[in-house]
This record gives structure tokens, C-alpha cells and sequence, in this order.
């Protein structure tokens, strides 16, 4: 049993390492495979999945990784990872998972997770940190956007709905204001 639990120790690190090769390669072609890595049951896979596809940036990974983006219970350095890479594709098409996202961040506790919980930061909480990097993500996305005007009435429109907690709309006012708006 002991050899065979460290067997499987082993392959996860292998399907880790070889999504992360796989986007060190920049080409296209390795995108359905690691887009299949996406679905890995281990958090390790899927991250360095999400991480190698920002770095190929093709747009036919969006659908794909605003899923990672969206799902919640996806565990957050996943998430992170996923947003990271939508910004590096830079795709208007991803603006919605990421609205998605934070407004589930910031209705949620962070329960201290098991595998690795989100930095400490003397300014602000395990909570905050995911909440201002989601905040951050879909700024850049925003900014760098074809569609910037409407994002932006979007965003507009989310800071005036009462039925969002606070929290919520504190985050798209952070953003509207570093977007000079």
C-alpha cells in the first residue's frame, strides 16, 4: 500500500510537471491536452494547467479557464491562476467569470483550507488577499480591453444594485476609481 500511495504521489507530480513543460513550449497544439488537465482531480495539475495555458494565450482556452474561474469550489490558488491567465489572454469573453468570482468572494469566510491557505498580509486578511487579487485581475482585463466601455457601464451598473452585499461594491468602486471613472 505505502508503494503504491507514493506511486500515486508521483504520477500527480509528473501530470504537474508535464503542463508546466507543455506551456514553457508556446505552442498552440498542446492546448487540448492542457485543457484536459483542467479536469485533473489534483489542484497541482489544474494549476500548472492554468498557469502553462496563460503563458500559450489562446483564446480557445477562455471557455475553459473562466470555468476554473467560476467554479466555487474550486480551491483558490487554482482560481488565481486561472484569472492570471485570462488577463494574459486578454479576452472580453472572460469579464463575466470574473464578475462571478469576486461577487463570491466577497459574500464568503474563508475557511483556513488544508493544502495552502492565502498569504497573511499585515494590511489585510487571508479573504482580502483573494478579493483584491481578483479585484486586480479584472481591472487589468478591463483596461486592456476592446469592450473597455461597456465593462465599465457594467461595472457601473453592479456598484448601484443594492441587493450586492458591500463588499461587492466596494470592489467595483476600487476599480471603477483605478480605472479614473
Amino acid at each position: 500500500y505505502c508503494l503504491f500511495a507514493g506511486a500515486a504521489e508521483r504520477l500527480e507530480t509528473i501530470r504537474a510537471r508535464a503542463a508546466k513543460e507543455l506551456g514553457e513550449k508556446n505552442d498552440k497544439i498542446v492546448v487540448p491536452y492542457l485543457l484536459e488537465s483542467l479536469k485533473d482531480k489534483e489542484l497541482v495539475v489544474r494549476r500548472e494547467a492554468c498557469e502553462a495555458l496563460g503563458k500559450i494565450a489562446d483564446e480557445s482556452a477562455v471557455p475553459a479557464l473562466s470555468e476554473r474561474l467560476k467554479d466555487d469550489k474550486e480551491n483558490w490558488t487554482v482560481k488565481l491562476k486561472a484569472g492570471q491567465s485570462l488577463v494574459n489572454i486578454g479576452s472580453p469573453r472572460a469579464f463575466p467569470a470574473f464578475v462571478h468570482a469576486l461577487k463570491y468572494e466577497c459574500t464568503q469566510q474563508r475557511k483556513i483550507e488544508s493544502i495552502s491557505p492565502p498569504p497573511r498580509h499585515d494590511s489585510f486578511s487571508p479573504d482580502e488577499y483573494v478579493e483584491r487579487t481578483l479585484s486586480n485581475q479584472l481591472r487589468d482585463l478591463v483596461k486592456a480591453s476592446a469592450t473597455k466601455d461597456l465593462h465599465i457601464a457594467l461595472l457601473k451598473e453592479y456598484l448601484k444594485d443594492e441587493k450586492l452585499p458591500n463588499p461587492c461594491r466596494y470592489r467595483f468602486a476600487i476599480i471603477l476609481g483605478e480605472l479614473n471613472q
